[in-house]
């Protein structure tokens, strides 16, 4: 396979275990430190102490540092709430496209260039069949739609995005829009660790959702174990 890296968010199993070593990149859109894990490349979007909220992620300084140590793919993680009665916590699904309703981030401000973004291609649809293979249920088709943050929704957004979308998060957008420009393959996988706001009644719970994206960091680590057996 390509040179492929991993960027993770909640769901990172491997920062600071015993056998990574810490390299940092420097960009034009700010330095990145990127985790070497045995023998592949990870990403924590969200910083090694995971501190950096998702609206103050620069997106263009993460994947640049991808592009300048050679990456070719990436496999993209992320935790999402469900817009969906049917679809609930716990589910994996592969979305394949987007809505950004937020600032879209960008290389080409100072150039006329356009792309078309887009998330179906031969890497994704490999990725799905490696997961179909190790036996992990999925979903191989979804809309996500991207809110800026750092709140959660309100009901009445919530009850609007329904119409358009399966799932809600804060980071997938940017992050494919920056690789389609660098021309880096691009493959999210979606963890759903909640209903959103209003989907069913009950209040969302933090700690369930801790829970969950326990669960959903073990199930991580399986596909990562079999990208790069």
């Amino acid at each position: 396979m390509k040179s492929v890296a991993i960027i993770t968010g909640t769901l990172n199993p491997y920062i600071k275990n015993s056998g990574s070593r810490i390299e940092n990149v420097k960009t034009p859109y700010g330095s990145v430190k990127l985790c070497w894990s045995d023998d592949f490349l990870v990403l924590p979007r969200h910083g090694m102490e995971k501190n950096i909220p998702p609206h103050m992620i620069e997106h263009r300084a993460n994947i640049t540092a991808l592009a300048e140590m050679g990456v070719e793919r990436i496999v993209a993680f992320y935790s999402v709430g469900s817009l969906k009665r049917s679809l609930g916590p716990g589910e994996i699904l592969m979305v394949d496209d987007y809505i950004n309703l937020g600032e879209i981030p960008t290389f080409f401000n100072k150039e006329i260039r356009h792309i078309t973004p887009s998330l179906q291609s031969a890497f994704r649809d490999e990725i799905i069949s490696l997961i179909a293979n190790i036996g992990i249920p999925h979903r191989g088709q979804g809309i996500y739609i991207r809110t800026r943050g750092p709140r959660l929704e309100t009901r009445a957004e919530i009850s609007m995005l329904s119409q358009f979308g399966d799932v809600v998060g804060m980071t997938m957008c940017g992050e494919a829009t920056l690789a389609r420009e660098k021309e880096i393959e691009f493959c999210p996988i979606c963890f759903i660790d909640n209903y959103c706001n209003g989907v069913v009644d009950e209040e969302i719970s933090f700690e369930k959702i801790r829970n969950q994206a326990n669960r959903n960091r073990q199930i991580a680590a399986r596909i990562i174990k079999e990208i790069f057996k």
